[in-house]
């Protein structure tokens, strides 16, 4: 019997890449390489500096070298890079790649932008360049050591971006599970508990005002408010426009409000009146963005929409993504999405309110959710549109599935909050995916096939040709 080993993917990439980085040594004499090498090593000081330089006045870079050790330590990064990829002919180039790899890890580790590694390779290897053209090399010598390099250093960013990518994926999952885990916790008792961290803050200002102690206020950046603020809040909401705004409130009031206020130094008494006025309408400021930031959580914990419970249209890319790289590791198999649009949902409102449309969207979505299998994914993907992703189900099987959606509204009457009773139907855009990388063209065809549905009379299914 004869065993066979399968080559794993990374397997596969390193020989790829083992090939490529022979393939650029073979191309170039040992004699013009060793030559690079000298030129390189003797001018590494001063392309180590000029690269720190440039990175200092680098808007992307200059927040890493803010001390003298930090710009140190970037010069002796560079010296290495440039050692160990156009010094170095001894080290096996297994070994040569993975250095690459541990750089990139590295660079993601440090948050280090990786579109700065790329300028900077471009000014290494014009400054390399140019430097060689005063070494004793002919014509076709200099031509082939310009491809060396440049081949050499574009390998390099590849390795490193690749890499970095990679870990800080990885890092950005670990980040949004503890965000996940964080959100996790009582939402309610969070929110109401840092709105009285902020009124403590606030009520002890006004009594230290009111007793006249010749102390110093404290801040409002280093109370438990503005510590939760600058080490959770940034985590826990990342993205969201709220905390931007609560901490330019927070910074204003520590740096304008409270040194004019403040016992311990000359104060203006005759302003003294506006100025609490203005502390107390940026405290009611910040309470209200406080309120939203965490009010916009409750709405989608667990990722679900509060009124129809289906889940949020944010995780769409995420499920559709996984979807995409079942389809392409297994090779079989597809899926299809439903997009369904409640027919005259406008007049429904216009006619029963808002709480009307609402009772309308509830009932629908438990409609859609019992009509579909636990393995499924439903979606609210817009103000009256839901989105289905049927997993592992060709044209034909999710058009049977449309259909039965279809057929379920039309024979399902909904019962409003007033006791009224009104009949409901959907029209219905089908496409299954045809293994195009990007989901986009997917939820288009959808989408155009849903329009047709609706030109064609409403209450139908259209599938998308």
């Amino acid at each position: 019997m004869t065993s066979t080993t399968k080559t794993t993917p990374r397997a596969a990439a390193d020989e790829l890449l083992r090939k490529e980085w022979n393939e650029i040594l073979e191309r170039v004499p040992t004699a013009v390489r060793h030559q690079i090498a000298r030129h390189v090593h003797a001018y590494m000081p001063d392309l180590a500096a000029r690269y720190g330089a440039r990175a200092f006045g680098d808007p992307d870079v200059s927040a890493f070298l803010v001390t003298a050790a930090s710009r140190r330590e970037l010069e002796l990064t560079v010296h290495r890079w440039l050692a160990q990829l156009l010094c170095d002919d001894t080290t096996p180039i297994e070994d040569r790649i993975d250095q690459q790899r541990a750089a990139g890890e590295a660079l993601a580790r440090l948050n280090y932008p990786i579109q700065a590694v790329s300028r900077g390779a471009r000014k290494l290897r014009s400054w390399i360049i140019e430097g060689l053209r005063t070494a004793s090399l002919s014509p076709d010598q200099l031509l082939d050591a310009a491809a060396y390099v440049s081949d050499l250093l574009d390998l390099s960013v590849e390795l490193r971006t690749t890499s970095y990518l990679k870990d800080a994926a990885r890092q950005s999952r670990i980040d949004e599970a503890y965000r996940m885990h964080s959100l996790g916790q009582n939402i309610a008792v969070e929110r109401e508990r840092q709105r009285a961290s902020l009124m403590e803050w606030g009520h002890g200002v006004l009594v230290d005002l009111h007793r006249d102690l010749n102390a110093p206020l404290p801040r409002l950046g280093q109370s438990e408010f503005g510590l939760w603020l600058s080490h959770r809040a940034t985590t826990l909401f990342e993205g969201a426009a709220e905390v931007g705004l609560i901490a330019e409130s927070v910074e204003r009031i520590d740096r304008e409000l409270l040194p004019r206020l403040d016992p311990a130094v000359e104060r203006e008494f005759e302003l003294m009146g506006a100025l609490v006025e203005r502390l107390q309408n940026d405290l009611a400021a910040i309470k209200f963005n406080v309120t939203g930031l965490f009010e916009q959580q409750i709405e989608v914990e667990n990722g679900r929409d509060t009124l129809t419970r289906l889940l949020n249209r944010r995780f769409l890319s995420t499920v559709l993504g996984r979807e995409i790289a079942l389809h392409r590791r297994s090779g079989d198999g597809s899926f299809s999405v439903l997009l369904l649009d409640i027919d005259h949902f406008k007049g429904i409102n216009d006619t029963h309110g808002h709480d009307g449309g609402d009772a309308v969207l509830h009932q629908a979505a438990a409609l859609v959710m019992g009509g579909v299998r636990p393995s499924d994914f439903v979606f609210r993907y817009g103000g009256e549109e839901i989105l289905v992703v049927l997993v592992e189900s060709d044209l034909a099987v999710a058009h049977q599935v449309a259909e039965s959606l279809r057929a379920r509204f039309e024979s399902t009457t909904f019962a409003l909050s007033s006791g009224i009773e009104v009949g409901v139907t959907v029209s219905i855009g089908v496409a299954q995916y045809e293994g195009r990388p990007d989901y986009q063209p997917l939820l288009a065809a959808a989408d155009d096939a849903l329009y047709r549905a609706k030109e064609g009379g409403r209450n139908r299914v259209e599938v998308a040709g």
